[in-house]
């Protein structure tokens, strides 16, 4: 396991965002963790297989958190830059990072989570 450099994934996931989703969430998300210097050698293909994936790089996670009151709030007093949330849901789920402002994935997010009603997110910080 290498060294993270999370003001690198932070800033090429910032950079790189567009205006809205393309459905590739996991290739933007895992793109800028390379950015900072950590391998993805072996990671799966759908954003919510990232759960049993992140561990393995050295996230650790830290937070399970359902409803968007919840996590909107959790958000902006919680969530460090570099955190990453993570949604099974659907047929590949959903994955974004904290920039330190706003979840991104390969759009820059309103919330936490994206899809209509509430759900759970599995919240990942690297442990440095």
């Amino acid at each position: 396991m290498g060294k993270w450099d999370i003001k690198k994934s932070v800033a090429y996931l910032s950079k790189n965002a567009l205006g809205k989703s393309i459905g590739c969430c996991a290739k933007y998300v895992r793109l800028a963790i390379e950015a900072g210097g950590l391998s993805t050698e072996g990671r799966p293909v759908s954003a919510y297989q990232y759960i049993n994936f992140l561990p393995k790089i050295g996230f650790k996670q830290i937070e399970k958190i359902t409803g968007k009151t919840k996590q909107y709030n959790w958000s902006h007093t919680n969530a460090h830059p570099g955190d990453i949330a993570v949604m099974n849901h659907g047929k590949h789920g959903h994955i974004c990072m904290w920039d330190g402002k706003n979840w991104v994935s390969d759009f820059r997010q309103n919330n936490m989570w994206v899809y209509a009603g509430d759900g759970e997110c599995v919240i990942f910080r690297y442990n440095a």
